[in-house]
């Protein structure tokens, strides 16, 4: 298992000073630049240098490297007028998985830490979540590793006005985040397209992810372990035979608290709020001393080959 660490003040200086290049930031983000908020964390304490507008790249880029910022971020919303946060245009819509905020990981990481087996469980999250906002139509999709997890950012343009309600109905549609309303008690599972899909989908994925010695908000210990024992009925779809052998009552309250577990694959507050804003892909994350970086394959990607700064790479 890989663990990551912070970065001293020293490799801070190192990377922004002797590898840092703006040009690693998506077209997506530079095209409309100028009407983008952007922010830096400098001490470490959080992005309080708020309010910052750039027109040409090279400027930003000679920012950053002056500031030598713990963090940088940019807007997920455009702005007439950035600096203010005023004249808002519409915003990206995204998802926010945090490998450390996993609700199902598997690792033994601490709170707070992340490793490359809770990574990769963090990149099959937001590939799952890729393929059902495919299937609703929209593709003008992007990644971005960030450094202890992924974003998914979305900018087809009937999501880009969005408001907060309908980005909220979105989010919970894509995680399955409450059980599909059908009146009868199985009927869901039956049905191989549309949302009953996905919340299947879903349910057999956490399932798969529970650990005996694990406990999980909502979930008791009794009815973790029952379930645990039925993964493979679950994994096969005997839909019948789980829900008879666990009893219809516990069953139902099942399908509750592992919608409920759902919730936390990713941040919702993040999907949901249209003046966000979100690391900068090509900046440093310092917690973990890794490059925020714009993904070109998802599939073949591996923060471990593919964004580990110099300084660390040298040792």
């Amino acid at each position: 298992m890989t663990t990551l660490r912070p970065a001293t003040k020293d490799e801070i200086r190192q990377y922004y000073h002797e590898e840092y290049n703006a040009k690693e930031i998506p077209k997506y983000i530079t095209k409309n630049l100028h009407q983008r908020e952007f922010a830096f964390d400098r001490v470490g304490r959080g992005p309080r240098d708020r309010y910052n507008k750039f027109n040409q790249l090279r400027y930003l880029e000679r920012t950053i490297k002056a500031k030598m910022p713990y963090a940088a971020y940019s807007s997920v919303a455009l702005y007439d007028t950035p600096e203010k946060r005023e004249g808002w245009n519409g915003a990206e819509f995204v998802i926010d998985v945090d490998a450390k905020d996993n609700p199902i990981r598997t690792c033994n990481c601490k709170q707070g830490e992340v490793c490359d087996h809770c990574l990769s469980e963090a990149k099959e999250i937001i590939l799952h979540i890729s393929d059902n906002i495919r299937e609703l139509g929209f593709h003008d999709i992007h990644y971005v590793y960030s450094g202890r997890g992924y974003h998914l950012r979305v900018q087809d343009p009937e999501l880009l006005t969005a408001d907060a309600t309908q980005r909220t109905e979105l989010v919970n549609y894509l995680i399955a985040a409450e059980v599909p309303d059908l009146q009868e008690g199985l009927q869901y599972f039956t049905i191989p397209f549309g949302y009953p899909q996905i919340y299947t989908n879903w349910f057999k994925y956490t399932i798969n992810h529970l650990q005996k010695k694990k406990m999980y908000s909502g979930l008791n210990k009794q009815l973790k372990n029952d379930i645990i024992k039925r993964k493979e009925l679950v994994n096969q779809g005997q839909w019948g035979i789980v829900r008879g052998e666990i009893r219809p009552t516990r069953y139902d309250k099942l399908l509750a608290k592992i919608s409920n577990i759902h919730k936390g694959l990713c941040d919702t507050k993040v999907s949901i709020d249209t003046k966000r804003i979100l690391r900068l892909p090509s900046t440093l994350h310092y917690k973990v001393s890794m490059k925020g970086t714009a993904i070109k394959n998802i599939e073949n990607f591996d923060p471990f080959d593919d964004a580990v700064p110099e300084f660390i790479e040298k040792r």
